[in-house]
This record gives C-alpha cells, sequence and structure tokens, in this order.
C-alpha cells in the first residue's frame, strides 16, 4: 500500500503490511491496535500500542506490521514545509519564549510596571 497524502488513516490487516517510503518526519500515531515497526538499516524495532506515536527520524524504508492476529489502525500525518506538523512542547516553548522576548525588546517600557506593594517591599529592606 503506497499513501502520498499529508494525513491519512490506515487500516492494517495482519497479513498485509504497510511501507513507507521517504518518510522523514512522518508522523505515526496507532488509534487503534498495537503495531511493530521495522527500520531498514537500524537494529531498532519498535512497538506502538493504542495511544501511542513515532516519528520518523530518517528517509530509510519502514516497514509497518499489525502485532499478532489484529488490524491496526494508524493516523499519519506527514511533516509540512517547515518541517513538522505540530512543534515538540520544547520547540513550542522556545518559539513562545523568542516572541516573548522579542516583544519586550521592542515595547520596554510596556512592562516595566511593579506592583503596588513592590516599592514599600523594597523601602522595608532599605
Amino acid at each position: 500500500m503506497d499513501v502520498h497524502t499529508r494525513h491519512a488513516q490506515v487500516q492494517l490487516h495482519p497479513a498485509r503490511p504497510l511501507r513507507l517510503s521517504a518518510a522523514k518526519g512522518t508522523r505515526l500515531r496507532s488509534v487503534g491496535g498495537t503495531a511493530w515497526i521495522t527500520i531498514d538499516n537500524d537494529a531498532r524495532d519498535l512497538v506502538l500500542a493504542p495511544g501511542e506515536e513515532w516519528t520518523v527520524e530518517s528517509d530509510q524504508p519502514v516497514l509497518v506490521t499489525p502485532l499478532g492476529h489484529e488490524r491496526v489502525r494508524l493516523d499519519l500525518c506527514q511533516a509540512t514545509a517547515s518541517g513538522a506538523d505540530h512543534p515538540s512542547p520544547v520547540q513550542a516553548a522556545s518559539d513562545w519564549l523568542g516572541r516573548l522576548w522579542r516583544h519586550q525588546h521592542q515595547h520596554p517600557h510596556q512592562h516595566s510596571h511593579q506592583h503596588p506593594r513592590a516599592g514599600a517591599a523594597a523601602q522595608a529592606w532599605a
């Protein structure tokens, strides 16, 4: 089975694995069933239980096979031109901090407010 779309949900049958080529950045998420993932030229094999996800890290061919005799439903989400469909939590936090820093440096006087009691507390400690 070949999939050429940015987002798809596929159902795999026990005797019919899915082969992904040049799929770097594609996110696989098990919606139902357990999938066994094998990556060419990689010693690792991965197992995705329902609700788990994994992002393809290279352009090596990937083989996704249902584990056992059950069917597997997978969400496939290809990366966007910017590199990911959804940023990781670390990337999202980094992006947010960058926007905050740029905003504060573009508008320095808008963020110099003190809490009304801050002055009194500072004077008490002086």
